[in-house]
């Protein structure tokens, strides 16, 4: 059996996060949310600058906020260095050492080093990461079925490594 179940997105609690204008990347992907500007996304890893990225080529003002200091997607591959060129091109903000503080009235208030700021959205997508989903491994384990785990529900990460590791496992079987 190849266990490719997937992943789930995660969020940090933040006060206000329950609210309508709120929604997760994937659903703004995949056509599910009404897009509508400017758009405040919290979190700058590939699922958030991708967001980003798309967002912004349907014309729509995009600020990225990451709790972290320095880009979680690097400058130094292909597809970081034209991701990060593309939204700056476009006009869109990222904003690194932003922790997101709270969400109200469609204020995303947030502290940067010392200083508390406000950045103002119609929209909110949350692209905070996600987890494995591999709750059918215990499943396997006590049927005594022979399984591998493959691309997400193994580490989320990018399509390629999933694609890889279930060519290599399908090849195993």
């Amino acid at each position: 059996m190849i266990l490719a179940c997937g992943s789930y997105p995660v969020t940090v609690p933040i006060p206000g996060l329950d609210s309508k204008i709120v929604a997760d990347a994937r659903d703004v992907l995949t056509g599910k949310v009404e897009l509508v500007g400017p758009v405040v996304i919290l979190g700058a890893g590939y699922v958030g600058m991708e967001t980003a990225d798309y967002l912004l080529a349907k014309g729509i003002a995009v600020t990225v906020l990451e709790m972290q200091q320095f880009p979680p997607v690097g400058k130094l591959t292909a597809h970081g260095y034209w991701l990060h060129k593309r939204i700056k091109d476009a006009g869109g903000r990222l904003i690194f050492g932003a922790q997101v503080l709270d969400i109200e009235a469609g204020d995303v208030r947030y502290r940067q080093e010392d200083t508390e700021r406000v950045e103002r959205a119609a929209l909110i997508v949350t692209a905070m990461g996600a987890k494995s989903d591999n709750s059918l491994e215990d499943v396997l384990k006590d049927l005594a079925i022979p399984y591998r785990t493959v691309g997400d529900a193994k580490s989320p990460r990018r399509i390629l490594e999933a694609i890889h590791e279930g060519h290599r496992a399908g090849e195993e079987l």
